[in-house]
C-alpha cells in the first residue's frame, strides 16, 4: 500500500505560494524512504505545525511549514506566507503533550513508554482531569458521580477494566523508576470531579518522587469544565483555560518574560 502511495505522490502538483506557480513533483520518493529507513523503523521529523488562536466559540488557523526545498521555515497565515525567524522556532526543540480525561491517559502511556524505551521524551505535561487508573477502583471522589452528568457512576463502569493494572495503561500504578524520569508536568482539576483523587495521587506520587509538578483546583468545577466555556454556557471557566494557557506557555517556555 505505502509504495502505491508513494508512486501516485510523484505524480501529485503542489503549488508554490512564494510566487504562485503550480510545480508538478519529481521525486524519487522511493530513495527517500529508502534512506530514512537506514536511520531507524521510528525516525520521524517534523515539516508543520497547525496553530489556533482564539476560543471554543471561534478563532484562527495559521501553520508553519518546512520548504522542501531551501529547509526554511515558513509561516502561511492566509494569502500571507512569510519567512520566519530563526530564533522564533522552539517547536523545533520542544514537544510538549497535553490532553484532557482520557486523553490525559494517553499522555501518561505515551511519556512512560518513551522513558521505558529510552527514545525522546516530551518536555513538558499539561493534564486536565486525567484518567489515571482504568481499574477505576473505589475511591472518595467517584461519588462525585452520581450528579456528574460528563462522568456518571455508569459511564465509570463501562470504563472500568478490572485487569487493567499494567501502569502503561493505568499510570497510577508506575513504578517510581519510571516517575524519576517525567518530565515537569501541569494539572487542573475541579473539587467536584469524581476523578479528583486521580490527580492527587498522581501529583504526590511526582513530589515524592522529586519531580516539577503544579496542580490547581477549581472549586465547584466538575469534569470537563474547560469545555464549558460556550455561549451562553459558565463564564467562570474562562479562568480556567487562560490558567491552561499559563500553563502550557510555562511548560514550553514561550515568552517567560511576560507570564
Amino acid at each position: 500500500m505505502w509504495k502505491r502511495n508513494l508512486n501516485l505522490y510523484q505524480q501529485q502538483i503542489y503549488k508554490n505560494y512564494l510566487d504562485d506557480k503550480y510545480i508538478k513533483l519529481n521525486i524519487e520518493c522511493n530513495e527517500k524512504v529508502q534512506e530514512y529507513l537506514k536511520e531507524g523503523e521510528q525516525v520521524y521529523y517534523l515539516y508543520s505545525i497547525l496553530n489556533h488562536s482564539g476560543g471554543a466559540m471561534g478563532g484562527h488557523y495559521y501553520a508553519y511549514i518546512k520548504s522542501f526545498d531551501d529547509g526554511k521555515w515558513y509561516c502561511f497565515n492566509h494569502s500571507n506566507v512569510t519567512m520566519t525567524d530563526p530564533d522564533e522556532r522552539q517547536f523545533e526543540q520542544l514537544i510538549g503533550l497535553a490532553s484532557n480525561s482520557a486523553g490525559g491517559n494517553l499522555c501518561c502511556a505515551i511519556t512512560s513508554l518513551a522513558i521505558k524505551h529510552g527514545v525522546r521524551v516530551p518536555d513538558g505535561l499539561f493534564l486536565a482531569y486525567p484518567v489515571m487508573d482504568l481499574k477505576m477502583k473505589y475511591i472518595p471522589s467517584h461519588a462525585y458521580g452520581l450528579n456528574d452528568y460528563l462522568l456518571s457512576h455508569t459511564v465509570m463502569d463501562l470504563f472500568c477494566i478490572k485487569k487493567y493494572t499494567d501502569p502503561f495503561r493505568s499510570p497510577a500504578y508506575l513504578s517510581d523508576e519510571i516517575l524519576s524520569k517525567y518530565p515537569p508536568c501541569r494539572a487542573v482539576v475541579g473539587t467536584i470531579d469524581p476523578l479528583l483523587d486521580h490527580s492527587y495521587r498522581f501529583v504526590s506520587q511526582m513530589l515524592r518522587n522529586n519531580r516539577d509538578v503544579k496542580l490547581t483546583v477549581y472549586d465547584g468545577m466538575s469534569h470537563g469544565f474547560l469545555n464549558f466555556y460556550l455561549l451562553g454556557g459558565m463564564k467562570e471557566a474562562q479562568q480556567c483555560i487562560i490558567d491552561s494557557i499559563f500553563y502550557l506557555k510555562e511548560l514550553l517556555y514561550v515568552d517567560k518574560k511576560n507570564l
